[in-house]
């Protein structure tokens, strides 16, 4: 069984998380997006 705590980021196609992140701005409220493209260790699997 695979440990969470050794992680790898998903890369997804630069294409895909700009539309996304621009779908996300539209949002009221919301002010920026990030992708973390850390490896658990040392990232985190939640966002600090």
């Amino acid at each position: 069984m695979p440990d969470f705590m050794t992680a790898r980021f998903s890369a997804l196609p630069f294409d895909f998380v700009l539309k996304l992140a621009r779908e996300i701005l539209n949002v009221g409220g919301v002010e920026a997006v990030f992708y973390d493209v850390t490896h658990k260790p040392p990232g985190t699997v939640e966002w600090e």
